[in-house]
């Protein structure tokens, strides 16, 4: 059983303190090209953190069993991949069927979650890191760290959408029009995820 604390450091730090997009700049191209839509915006943030939460744990297992066992490494990322494109399959179809409303705000950028390298990075990540670790231990926090990327991702979407239906408001120079505006606000919000470092629960906690 992972105590409490550690639970919650390992979140946060997935979440802020190594944020997938501000912190480790993985994922910059779909990011850049949210839409407009704060509505739109969050569908899409809440995919990615059920994409990453099921790709990780599917992945942590099929890398645990099959691919350590059998000296299969190098399938490693090809397995991933096929994992995440086989889950938005699924959530595709669910939510076309279960819940069409939705499905019509979605279904847009689903093939971009496909795609999307930050849902592959976090899923290998998050195997390589823990793989030598408690077995129980090691499944649970790769599921934390896979629920934390993706609410780092959710925030980062949630942040970026704010940030452009603010600049749609304002005159900006033709040349920072589109991308270089985008790729700058990110570049402004990533310095001050960077006063995230160093955080830490201890004091709250105690010892």
């Amino acid at each position: 059983m992972i105590p409490f604390q550690s639970v919650l450091e390992t979140f946060v730090s997935s979440m802020l303190v190594n944020n997938i997009v501000f912190i480790l700049m993985i994922g910059v191209c779909p990011f850049c090209a949210l839409p407009k839509k704060m509505s739109q915006s969050l569908g899409m943030g809440f995919t990615v953190v059920g994409v990453m939460a099921v790709a990780g744990a599917v992945g942590y297992a099929l890398n645990r069993y099959i691919l350590m066992r059998n000296n299969l490494f190098y399938l490693q990322t090809m397995v991933f991949i096929l994992v995440i494109v086989i889950i938005v399959q699924l959530i595709e179809l669910l939510v076309e069927k279960f819940w069409p409303s939705a499905y019509e705000s979605i279904s847009s950028f689903l093939p971009s979650i496909t795609t999307n390298c930050a849902v592959l990075a976090v899923c290998i990540m998050a195997c390589n890191t823990l793989s030598n670790h408690n077995q129980a231990s090691s499944f649970a926090k790769s599921t934390v760290v896979n629920i934390g990327c993706g609410f780092g991702y959710l925030l980062a979407v949630i942040l970026m959408a704010g940030i452009k239906r603010k600049l749609e408001m304002t005159e900006i120079p033709r040349p920072f029009k589109g991308l270089p505006i985008a790729l700058l606000s990110a570049g402004l919000v990533s310095m001050a995820f960077i006063g995230f470092s160093g955080f830490t629960f201890t004091t709250l906690f105690g010892g």
